[in-house]
């Protein structure tokens, strides 16, 4: 699902089973001559802050998915400057879904990695 909005060129998603998108090119991810310009996002949801302290990563019951839609929706009125560009182009249900892979846990074992869903441009 992160491949289309181009998360995996400045991010890693790992599953427990193992390496499930990697980010690759200059200055990402796996490349092995400049350090990755994002985070790995294998446990976003787990953080308390997201965009270094720019958002608290959790609403007033604890849940991380309101905070994680509006850091995609629109980083840049979150943490202006951020090297993120906002996604406001995607529409409400392609946030929704990227919100949800991100907010679910990684899934133990071979052949159980998170799907992978098309957003289409």
């Amino acid at each position: 699902m992160c491949q289309t909005p181009g998360c995996v060129a400045c991010h890693a998603v790992r599953s427990a089973g193992g390496p499930e998108t990697a980010a690759t090119g200059p200055g990402a991810t796996g490349a092995p001559d400049r350090p990755p310009l994002g985070p790995d996002l294998t446990h976003v949801a787990s953080r308390l802050w997201l965009g270094a302290g720019a958002l608290r990563n959790r609403d007033p019951l604890g849940d991380p998915r309101t905070a994680l839609r509006q850091w995609i929706a629109d980083v840049q009125q979150v943490k202006p400057g951020a090297r993120m560009p906002s996604y406001r182009h995607l529409r409400p249900d392609e946030v929704d879904a990227l919100v949800e892979y991100l907010a679910g846990p990684p899934t133990a074992g071979a052949g159980t990695e998170r799907p992978l869903v098309a957003i289409t441009p």
